[in-house]
């Protein structure tokens, strides 16, 4: 069956995207775009979920024999160019997260474009989603601004991979971790990193060059041992150290006094260094 047909549907109350379970990961269609294999044709005997918009408690869902397909008719129009794909995999699984911009979107959950994360059953499968809206598959914006996102495994373990699957036509696309720092130019190579369990929002997806800020990360050497930080910075540097727990709370600052800085952490953990100087701002 044809989700986009032009007659033979009713749909009262109910969102533009269809969810069908592949396996452990979902396979979605807004009308514009899909992931995972998802595309506007519902193969026979195929089981798949919608949702009631937003607004309402109930729905319904209807269609005709003119919804039906056929393989030797069937026309698959061409996906925009304009949409940024990103796949996460490892632990012999992949899912994936789309972002455009269209002027008609809002920054809020917009039923008629925007798709539901669902997280996947299998607890090794990860799954990467923007962060916004309580967890997005599709993310439709209005203006092009960085994008929170985030991943997430169920056993909170492994090393997984990200990588574009469609740039969307963007020159500059580029993807920041949060907890580490590390910034990866997209279009040139992908991204590996460790699951670090309890973090909401790690990463953002920016679609032009980073701001001067982030290249100061070159000049300061930041690291831990046992239950330090040191922050190395050149000398007659000027500024703060800021340390920050995983939910973005500030537990010391201290201003930088000499070429090597020493703060003292309570508690072993992940935790997220930030200096501030004249030069510009470090992440990791």
């Amino acid at each position: 069956i044809d989700w986009d047909a032009a007659t033979g549907w009713t749909k009262t109350n109910v969102n533009a995207t269809t969810y069908c379970l592949t396996g452990s990961t979902w396979a979605t269609w807004n009308g514009t775009t899909g992931l995972n294999g998802g595309t506007q044709y519902i193969a026979s005997g195929q089981g798949f979920f919608v949702e009631v918009n937003d607004a309402q408690t109930t729905g319904s869902l209807g269609f005709t024999t003119d919804v039906q397909a056929h393989d030797n008719t069937t026309f698959f129009k061409e996906e925009p160019a304009d949409i940024v794909k990103l796949k996460v995999s490892g632990n012999n699984f992949t899912d994936e997260t789309a972002v455009y911009f269209r002027q008609e979107a809002t920054a809020g959950y917009d039923g008629q474009m925007d798709a539901h994360q669902i997280p996947n059953f299998d607890n090794l499968a990860p799954y990467i989603y923007s962060t916004a809206n309580q967890g997005m598959d599709i993310n439709v914006l209005p203006e092009v601004v960085p994008v929170p996102m985030n991943v997430k495994v169920g056993s909170e373990t492994g090393t997984f991979t990200i990588e574009t699957v469609s740039n969307g036509e963007f020159n500059e696309l580029h993807l920041k971790d949060l907890s580490t720092g590390a910034i990866t130019d997209l279009n040139a190579d992908s991204y590996t990193f460790d699951y670090i369990p309890g973090i909401e929002s790690r990463f953002e997806l920016h679609f032009g060059p980073l701001a001067v800020d982030d290249i100061a990360a070159d000049l300061y050497n930041i690291y831990s041992y046992n239950k330090d930080v040191y922050v190395a910075v050149p000398q007659n540097t000027s500024g703060t150290i800021a340390v920050y727990d995983m939910l973005g709370r500030e537990i010391a600052s201290e201003s930088i006094s000499g070429s090597t800085n020493v703060i003292s952490i309570e508690k072993s953990g992940h935790y997220v260094v930030k200096v501030l100087s004249d030069e510009g701002i470090a992440t990791k």
